[in-house]
């Protein structure tokens, strides 16, 4: 997606955004508002690096109350941070799902995030689903496709 984005440059001639970006890992069971509060610190302390955004990849909804997402998501904004995503897994059988079509995991905690999408397969395409918008600047229901090779919205 970068070299698309920047005319075909490769990922290693781009070492700008490289120095930008921190992967840290965690293990499922552990991961809590506390630990995170505490690497972030020590990073921010340390003048390693502040973020500006946050992916939180494989969080586990179902095996955490919505109050602990509550006290992650408070703490993430305390922290200044402008951007945050979760990404959750849906299962095709799962049937519960809230007032407005939000799957399980997030049907019961949608009222956490200003935008919620839904990515899935259809056939030969991806379909990414905007079930949520808060900022409006795109109406829930809207369907977009995507690339299935890259990822990307597919023109025309």
């Amino acid at each position: 997606m970068l070299a698309t984005i920047t005319d075909g440059e490769k990922l290693e001639n781009i070492p700008g955004i490289m120095r930008q970006r921190m992967i840290m890992t965690f293990k499922e069971s552990a991961f809590s508002r506390e630990l995170l509060q505490e690497r972030l610190d020590d990073l921010v302390e340390q003048d390693i690096f502040r973020p500006d955004c946050l992916i939180v990849d494989g969080y586990d909804f179902t095996g955490s109350d919505s109050s602990r997402l509550s006290e992650l998501c408070s703490y993430m904004a305390e922290r200044g941070l402008r951007m945050i995503w979760f990404s959750a897994v849906s299962h095709r059988n799962e049937e519960r799902k809230s007032d407005s079509g939000v799957p399980a995991p997030g049907h019961d905690v949608e009222e956490l995030f200003d935008n919620i999408l839904l990515i899935q397969p259809q056939g030969e395409e991806i379909s990414l689903d905007i079930l949520k918008c808060d900022s409006k600047t795109v109406s829930a229901g809207v369907s977009l496709k995507l690339d299935p090779s890259t990822m990307l919205l597919k023109k025309g």
